[in-house]
């Protein structure tokens, strides 16, 4: 697909679409496909029964290199990504997922129950001889745990203090509990 205005100076951009499951969107699915350059003009709009798309855009050597793609499908929510940047010899690639419109995240089959990974430095700085020593020091972390309902466990938080307790949904699974009782 080559918009008017490509040029000799043409880029390619490759976008890709996939469902919830990371599989490509059924051929038979009407994708629109809509392109807007760095200056907010769309260049291209079209539905296409296809999962890629390549497209051919001009360079500019600018702010109107920086395009946005979006797709949106029959039965999804759509999805864009900013910045897919043109360059000539080069072509550019975005993978887009479209997730169903009634889609749920569910942690029935999780492979993580807790993560807990940390991040730490120091770093001595030297202001001088026979000057007070400086450190500079930082810290990051995450962490993430499933809670699941277990034997006389059914909420969040036990007890609530603060008014009404978060239940937790009947099918959940996991390995860890919140409750302490």
């Amino acid at each position: 697909m080559t918009p008017s205005g490509a040029s000799q100076n043409a880029c390619t951009i490759a976008i890709n679409v996939f469902d919830g499951t990371r599989q490509p969107i059924p051929s038979a699915a009407d994708v629109l496909f809509t392109f807007i350059d760095g200056k907010q003009k769309i260049v291209s709009r079209n539905y296409v029964k296809a999962s890629s798309i390549n497209i051919e855009v001009p360079y500019c050597g600018n702010f109107g290199d920086s395009h946005s793609v979006i797709a949106y499908a029959d039965g999804y929510e759509q999805a864009g990504y900013f910045p897919v940047k043109a360059a000539p010899n080069t072509p550019q690639q975005a993978d887009l997922m479209l997730l169903g419109k009634n889609a749920t995240f569910k942690l029935s089959d999780l492979l993580v129950a807790s993560l807990q990974p940390t991040l730490e430095f120091q770093q001595p700085v030297s202001l001088g001889q026979d000057a007070l020593q400086l450190t500079i020091s930082a810290e990051a972390g995450v962490s993430f745990r499933v809670i699941t309902p277990s034997p006389g466990c059914t909420t969040l938080f036990a007890p609530d203090e603060y008014g009404d307790n978060i239940e937790i949904p009947a099918g959940a699974s996991g390995s860890h509990s919140r409750c302490t009782n």
